[in-house]
């Protein structure tokens, strides 16, 4: 229960698929801050997963990012 607060990340993400499943399932148990990051180094990817978080209704919870694998989580680092 404990991972459920911590933020999640989806690295390569490319359609946003997985990042997209886990926003909905920690939604299901009733976690209305998840916080879920896409990041993928293509600009394309970041875009279609943003798109489909949308469509998704979980653009809330998926943030797409565009960079190499940890690089756009950085401020994260120690929190």
């Amino acid at each position: 229960p404990s991972l459920r607060q911590l933020p999640w990340a989806d690295l390569g993400t490319g359609s946003g698929a997985l990042a997209i499943g886990t926003a909905q399932l920690l939604q299901k148990q009733q976690n209305s801050t998840a916080q879920v990051y896409a990041v993928d180094l293509s600009s394309t990817a970041v875009a279609y997963a943003a798109a489909n978080a949308a469509a998704c209704g979980v653009q809330h919870s998926v943030q797409a990012l565009q960079g190499s694998w940890f690089g756009p989580l950085q401020h994260l680092k120690g929190g």
